[in-house]
């Protein structure tokens, strides 16, 4: 392996939308697939990286929101790449069922407010006309593995953390000392502690957050929405925590 392990990317869409790109020397793995169906951006990374398509070998989902999810059919076509998702969000993704509403009342961040409209009308769709409108929704893609908590993939731990969904999934590599939270935590207008809008449960969230700002050492946190934190990221999560409390 050389250079970075971790490269985050993002395709500037969905409240600055996030995935990273890690090498632990077994191949590439994906965390999240950001908001087009075809992958592009990941893998226009992978070749700045000199990499093929091929040397993606696991795709892991944090949660099912789209756009998280909407390239892992593609991806998984060209590269062979297996997905990984906790079992939950994993009939979402097969499109076995939709993702929960969150209702339509305005919540801050009001700048996100289309990804709120989105996911609520794509539930209310699914579940009463029974369709999957792709401008709310994604191409079905059934796991080939799924995971719960304490589980392992490769370096990574994986850790349940429900709240902003019921199965949302975090990722912790302790080699590495970096966390990936998907949107229990977001840096996307500003650091906090998920998106209410979003989220289907604040008060699980902020329990998520409190076992995350513990999980151990960390200098590395990728968020769901928003650049990575680099600088002083284990005294920041634990001042989103004491904040979090304090709400």
């Amino acid at each position: 392996m050389t250079g970075p392990p971790i490269h985050a990317i993002t395709d500037g869409t969905a409240g600055r939308v996030h995935a990273f790109l890690l090498d632990w020397g077994e191949g590439l793995t994906l965390i999240d697939t950001l908001s087009s169906d075809t992958g592009e951006v990941v893998l226009a990374e992978m070749a700045r990286l000199g990499r093929p398509v091929g040397d993606l070998k696991r795709i892991v989902l944090t949660h099912a929101h789209r756009s998280h999810v909407r390239g892992a059919a593609r991806l998984r076509e060209l590269s062979g790449a297996q997905v990984i998702a906790n079992a939950r969000e994993g009939e979402i993704i097969a499109g076995e069922r939709p993702s929960a509403a969150t209702g339509f009342l305005p919540r801050h961040p009001f700048r996100v407010y289309q990804l709120q409209f989105g996911l609520n009308v794509g539930y209310y769709v699914e579940r009463y006309l029974h369709r999957r409108p792709g401008f709310v929704s994604f191409p079905a893609c059934e796991p080939d593995r799924t995971i719960g908590d304490g589980d392992m993939i490769g370096p990574l731990q994986v850790i349940h953390t429900p709240g902003h969904t019921d199965g949302s999934m975090s990722f912790y590599w302790p080699a590495q000392r970096a966390l990936f939270t998907g949107d229990v935590v977001v840096t996307w207008p500003h650091l906090e502690a998920g998106w209410r809008g979003l989220s289907t449960d604040m008060d699980a969230n902020r329990r998520s957050l409190s076992q995350l700002a513990t999980v151990g050492e960390v200098e590395f946190v990728g968020s769901g929405h928003g650049p990575p934190l680099v600088d002083d990221a284990a005294v920041r999560l634990r001042d989103l925590l004491a904040g979090a409390r304090r709400s």
